[in-house]
């Protein structure tokens, strides 16, 4: 087993939840920027690796030799998470229909440009009194 003791764990266990947080923070406010968004989670997947890899290296049992304020504290931290994430998932959604609407309104309008350029084209010169 391993050689740190269950407050070690427990306060390992909280800095990384917290560290998790920040960059949840960080991608809702950098939602419209994919490389942003790219960056954040790509660091945010490496926490919770590091966070898997420390309960793996803990086991079970220490986590449940945790005090109830310990387990309370680690539980709201998990579920802030779970609302950050939730905003997140909304968000997203929202840029991506905005995307796609804004997509099919250029593709109307490059068709509609097309079309009166064309026109526009055909009509001057059958008006051209000259030819």
């Amino acid at each position: 087993m391993n050689d740190m003791d269950s407050n070690e764990y427990f306060s390992q266990k909280r800095a990384f939840l917290k560290e998790c947080v920040t960059l949840s923070e960080e991608l809702l406010s950098n939602i419209g920027d994919l490389d942003a968004v790219n960056e954040t989670l790509t660091k945010r997947s490496k926490k919770i690796q590091q966070i898997k890899d420390l309960d793996d290296a803990c086991g079970k049992e220490m986590a449940d030799s945790w005090s109830e304020s310990q387990k309370t504290q680690i539980n709201q931290i998990v579920s802030l998470l779970s609302g950050l994430d939730r905003d997140a998932v909304r968000l997203i959604k929202e840029e991506q229909a905005d995307l796609k609407n804004t997509m099919k309104v250029n593709a109307q309008n490059h068709k509609l440009m097309n079309y009166t350029g064309k026109y526009a084209q055909t009509s001057g010169r059958l008006l051209d009194k000259k030819k």
